[in-house]
């Protein structure tokens, strides 16, 4: 497939041929998709087979009552598992976003991060991200918004946001593309792109100042 999908959009192979890594913002990714249908699916089929355990159904399917006590334990410690999973996620998002140092970023493509088995098919269901890239720099890192289905990528190109990432763990970080720093008019974003660039100049000289 062309390296352009259409409108800045790329494909994460291409990109990664092209020396462009990243890692994908799972945090706000797991927290935006929440438990899931899926999970509160299970549960009522959890607490159904617990409700219903003495019945002729439950006899007929599970021969030896072994076998529910299994299937019902593994089945708890499955939602157990998702919902620690969750809130894991949930609190780790909370934390990061009390840093009061975001990396500023501006939007850069749309990535298509899902492999696209049929090209002529539509893309709206494929799940795709935002790649953000670092202002200010000449080795900028990429980060990228919460996993979405194409039809739901919201992208407005050199649309500035803030990064907020786990000084512990890279791979770990927040993105705040919806407050007014990421809606602010263009006039205004270059402004803000200008005055961080100057920011780091002035350190850049500080520095040699310094040194001399």
């Amino acid at each position: 497939m062309s390296k352009d999908i259409g409108g800045n959009t790329y494909e994460l192979s291409y990109l990664k041929k092209a020396g462009i890594r990243f890692d994908l913002n799972m945090v706000d990714s797991i927290y935006q998709k929440g438990l899931g249908l899926n999970f509160f699916l299970l549960s009522i089929l959890c607490m159904l087979l617990i409700f219903i355990k003495d019945s002729a159904f439950i006899h007929a399917i599970f021969d030896n009552s072994s076998y529910y006590l299994i299937f019902i334990f593994s089945l708890f410690i499955y939602l157990l598992i998702q919902l620690f999973k969750y809130l894991y996620f949930y609190y780790l998002r909370k934390r990061l976003r009390n840093d009061i140092n975001p990396i500023i970023v501006e939007a850069y493509a749309i990535v298509i991060v899902s492999k696209i088995k049929d090209k002529k098919l539509s893309l709206n269901k494929e799940k795709s991200v935002v790649l953000y890239k670092e202002c200010g720099t000449d080795k900028p890192r990429f980060f990228t918004s919460a996993i979405k289905p194409f039809c739901d990528i919201d992208f407005n190109y050199e649309q500035i946001a803030r990064v907020f990432i786990d000084r512990n763990n890279m791979k770990n970080y927040s993105i705040d593309d919806e407050t007014d720093l990421a809606t602010i008019s263009k006039k205004k974003k270059r402004f803000f792109k200008e005055a961080v660039l100057n920011a780091h100049t002035k350190v850049d000289v500080d520095r040699d100042t310094t040194n001399n």
